[in-house]
Parts: C-alpha cells; sequence; structure tokens
C-alpha cells in the first residue's frame, strides 16, 4: 500500500492496478474524516453476530426466559451487559421454578407499567422483584 498526498488530493495505491483518489479537505488537519460514500446506509451499521455470552448460558440454562432477556435488552435502563451477568447469577443462584415465576411476574408488571407499548424510557417495576428478593429456602 502506498499514500500519496498532494495539495488538493489524496491518492491511495494497494497495487499496481488498484490506485484510488479523493479530493483533499483544506480545514480537516488533524482529523478524520469519513466520505458519505463510505458510510453504511442509516440502520445497517455494523451488527453483533453472536450473542453476548452470558445471554447463550442464560437461554440453554432455561430458554422460558427469550422473550424477557430480549425485552431486558432492549428496554433496560442498566448496560445489557450488567444486567445479563446479574440475571446468569441468579439462573445459576436461585432454584428455577420460583426464578421463572419471578420472570414472569416482573414481565406481567413490565406489560401494565403506563406507556411500555412501545417505549424504552424505563426499566420495568418488576425487575426489582428480581434484583432484591432473596430466597430463604425452600417453602
Amino acid at each position: 500500500m502506498e499514500v500519496r498526498e498532494t495539495k488538493d488530493k489524496i491518492e491511495i495505491q494497494l497495487d499496481a492496478r488498484n490506485l484510488v483518489t479523493h479530493t483533499r479537505i483544506a480545514e480537516a488537519e488533524y482529523q478524520r474524516v469519513m466520505l458519505a460514500e463510505h458510510r453504511p446506509p442509516w440502520g445497517h451499521g455494523t451488527q453483533r453476530p453472536d450473542p453476548h455470552p452470558e445471554e447463550k448460558a442464560i437461554l440453554e440454562a432455561s430458554p422460558e426466559m427469550a422473550d424477557y432477556v430480549a425485552a431486558m435488552k432492549q428496554r433496560g435502563r442498566k448496560t445489557p451487559t450488567l444486567a445479563l451477568r446479574q440475571l446468569l447469577r441468579l439462573v445459576k443462584e436461585y432454584p428455577r421454578e420460583p426464578l421463572l415465576a419471578a420472570v414472569r411476574e416482573a414481565a406481567r408488571l413490565w406489560s401494565l407499567r403506563p406507556g411500555a407499548a412501545g417505549t424504552n424510557d424505563s426499566a420495568p417495576c418488576g425487575t426489582r422483584l428480581l434484583s432484591t428478593r432473596r430466597w430463604q429456602g425452600k417453602r
């Protein structure tokens, strides 16, 4: 690869046959400028090819939580990685049936929240049910 700069253009030569020429932007010294033809179309940015490892582990342990995990990633207050780690810890430490009941209750409360249809303004009040309730043993 060879780059040649003149005062009005930049030439990038990959090999003997491939030569690309761009006009130089005078005001953009010491800045990166991406031309519009090199940008991906709006809404088509780079997609994550595979889910988070935590999400994969949660869905392997309990596939019933798939809808809740998707909603939590889309509408939750926390960063998805942190929320998924906390949920994975709950899946590992708590008994399955009480946890699934709490997830169902949290999802129900999420759907009853005012403005829940299509908004992503805040986390469900039911997620506090999962994060604050401690399992005290078999009842």
